[in-house]
C-alpha cells in the first residue's frame, strides 16, 4: 500500500515562492518553467489561495502582475501537481511507478475502437504510459517485468518520468524449456517433417508449370508446391523451441513472436492467450517479422534435409521459401487457393490499379468464388476482416471455431481441424514482391484500400502485426515436371 504521509506546508510554500520569484525576475530555469507551465486538474482551496497571495504580496512589496495567475484556478492546479511531485519524489534517483505525469501528457480516455490506425496510435500511447505488466512468452512462461531506467533531475525536489522508450529494457528474454516441453515439441517437429517430406495433400498443393498474364506481360510460371494454410501457432512454437534446443539464440531473437502488438490494438488479454493458449494452436501465427518468416523457411528446409538423410531418402533436398506476388496472383486465378473476393472491398492480389491483373481476372475470380461457396460452407469466414474490432469481438468470433471442432488434443498436426481454424482466424500473409526486399500483405479482404495502407504502414513501422502471418512455398526438384535448364 502506498505511503500517505502528509506534505510539510512550510516546505511547499517555500518552493512555490522560490519558483514564483524566479518567474517575476525572469530567471526561471528549464525545470521551473516546466513545472509552472503545466495545467493540473484540482479544486482550489480558497483559504490556502488567499494565504499564498498575502505572503507573496509581502515578499514583493506589491501585488505582482501575475496575481491573476495566483488567484485563479490554474495556480491551484499547479499547487495540486506540486503536492503530488513532493509527495511521491522526495529525493532524486530512479523514477518509480508512483512518478506522476502532467495531466496534459495523457491521451484521451476514449476507449472506443475505430476502424483506422488512430486507435492503434492512441492505445499505443496509453499503454506506454502504464507500468509494464507481466507478460508471457511463446511457451506461456512468465516474462520478468521490464526494468525502468533512471533519469537525472535538475531540482532535487522533483523527478520527471522517463519516456516510454527509456522504460524498455534492452535485455532479451530467452525462455528455458522444461524436459516435458522439449519432448512435446520434438514430437510435433517430427509430424511436421513427415507431412512436408511426403507433401501431404491435406497440407500442400502442387501447382504445375503454366503461363499467365502479369503486369501486362506473359510470364512463364515454374511448377511449385504451396502450403494450403498459414503456418500455425503450434508449428511456429515448435520451430522456436527447436532453435532453443539447438542453442541458436541469435536466430531465436530474430524470429521471436511479438505478442505485445496485441496491446497496441486494444487487446491486452490476447497478448497472453492467442499464441500461448493451446486452444489457439491451429490458428495462424501472427506478430512475426519478415525476417522471422525467412528464418523459419531456412530452418524447416535444413531440418527436412537432415530428416531425409536419417530415413535414407535419396531425393534431392526440398527448397523452401515465402511465396512471391506472381505466384499469389496465379493460384488465385487458377483456384488453387481460396482468397476471398468481395466487390467494393480491397485485396492486393485483385487490385487492377496496381497493373498486375486485368478485368478478365476479376471475372474469373467471381466464378471461382461462386464455385468455392457451393463446396465450402465456411468460405465467407475468410472474408471477415477483424482489423479495428474490439478484443471481445475478436475473441467471440474466433471462439466460433471451437463449436465446429474440439481444439484438443492440442499438440497434434490435424489438417482437418487446421482447415476450419485457419478460416476463422484468417489473416493477411507476408509475400515477397518482385523487387528485393519488397513486401506485400496479400490474401485478405480489406474494408478499403485506405485501411489496408494504414495497417501496412503500422506493420512496416513495427515489423510485425496481429493481422499478418505467412505460408510457405516448396520447390521439389524431384518432381518429373520440374525442369532445370542447367541440368
Amino acid at each position: 500500500m502506498e505511503n500517505k504521509n502528509h506534505i510539510d506546508d512550510d516546505k511547499l510554500d517555500k518552493l512555490l515562492k522560490d519558483l514564483s520569484l524566479q518567474e517575476e525576475q525572469g530567471s526561471m530555469d528549464d525545470m521551473a518553467q516546466f513545472v509552472m507551465s503545466q495545467e493540473y486538474h484540482a479544486k482550489p482551496d480558497p483559504a490556502k489561495e488567499q494565504q499564498l497571495i498575502s505572503d507573496l504580496d509581502r515578499q514583493f512589496g506589491r501585488r505582482p502582475k501575475y496575481t491573476w495567475f495566483l488567484s485563479g484556478a490554474i495556480f491551484m492546479l499547479g499547487l495540486a501537481g506540486l503536492l503530488f511531485y513532493l509527495f511521491h519524489t522526495s529525493s532524486p534517483g530512479p523514477v518509480t511507478k508512483n512518478a506522476v505525469k502532467p495531466a496534459s501528457a495523457f491521451p484521451s480516455e476514449d476507449t472506443s475502437v475505430a476502424s483506422s490506425g488512430e486507435t492503434t496510435v492512441l492505445r499505443a500511447e496509453r499503454e506506454s504510459d502504464k507500468q509494464v505488466a507481466v507478460v508471457k512468452d511463446a511457451f506461456g512462461h512468465d516474462v520478468p517485468q521490464l526494468a525502468v531506467q533512471t533519469t537525472d533531475s535538475v531540482h532535487p525536489e522533483l523527478a520527471i518520468p522517463v519516456s516510454a522508450a527509456a522504460k524498455r529494457s534492452t535485455q532479451p528474454h530467452i525462455p528455458v524449456l522444461t524436459t516435458e516441453e522439449k519432448t512435446r515439441y520434438s514430437r510435433v517437429k517430427r509430424m511436421m517433417l513427415e507431412k512436408l517430406i511426403g507433401l501431404d495433400k491435406s497440407l500442400y498443393t502442387k501447382v504445375p508449370a503454366d503461363k499467365m498474364q502479369y503486369a501486362g506481360k506473359t510470364e512463364i510460371l515454374e511448377p511449385f508446391t504451396i502450403r494450403n494454410f498459414s503456418i500455425s501457432n503450434l508449428e511456429y512454437k515448435t520451430f522456436l523451441a527447436d532453435l532453443l534446443m539447438q542453442n541458436r539464440t541469435d536466430d531465436y531473437l530474430l524470429a521471436q513472436v511479438h505478442p505485445e502488438n496485441w496491446k497496441q490494438y486494444g487487446a491486452p488479454e490476447l497478448a497472453n492467450t492467442y499464441l500461448q493458449d493451446d486452444r489457439y494452436n491451429d490458428f495462424p501465427v501472427v506478430n512475426i517479422s519478415y525476417e522471422g518468416a525467412r528464418v523459419f523457411c531456412r530452418w524447416i528446409e535444413e531440418e527436412a534435409r537432415q530428416y531425409m538423410e536419417v530415413l535414407h531418402i535419396k531425393n534431392k533436398p526440398l527448397q523452401i521459401r515465402l511465396p512471391n506476388d506472381k505466384e499469389w496472383v496465379y493460384i488465385a486465378w487458377a483456384g488453387y487457393s481460396k482468397i476471398p473476393y468481395e466487390a467494393g472491398s480491397y485485396t492486393t492480389v485483385f487490385d487492377a490499379s496496381e497493373g498486375l491483373v486485368d478485368k478478365g481476372f476479376s471475372k474469373r475470380i467471381e466464378q471461382i468464388k461462386k464455385h468455392a461457396r457451393q463446396k465450402d460452407s465456411l468460405y465467407d469466414l475468410l472474408a471477415v476482416n477483424k482489423y479495428g474490432w474490439t478484443e471481445n469481438e475478436i475473441e467471440a468470433f474466433m471462439s466460433r471455431a471451437f463449436r465446429y471442432m474440439n481444439p484438443l488434443p492440442a499438440d497434434t498436426i490435424q489438417p482437418a481441424r487446421m482447415k476450419i481454424y485457419m478460416k476463422v482466424g484468417s489473416v493477411s500473409e507476408i509475400t515477397m514482391g518482385q523487387k528485393p526486399g519488397q513486401i506485400w500483405l496479400s490474401g485478405k479482404c480489406w474494408k478499403s484500400r485506405e485501411e489496408y495502407n494504414t495497417m501496412k504502414e503500422a506493420f512496416m513501422k513495427t515489423g510485425s502485426s496481429p493481422f499478418a502471418g505467412f505460408r510457405i512455398v516448396v520447390i521439389n526438384s524431384n518432381d518429373s515436371e520440374y525442369k532445370d535448364p542447367f541440368w
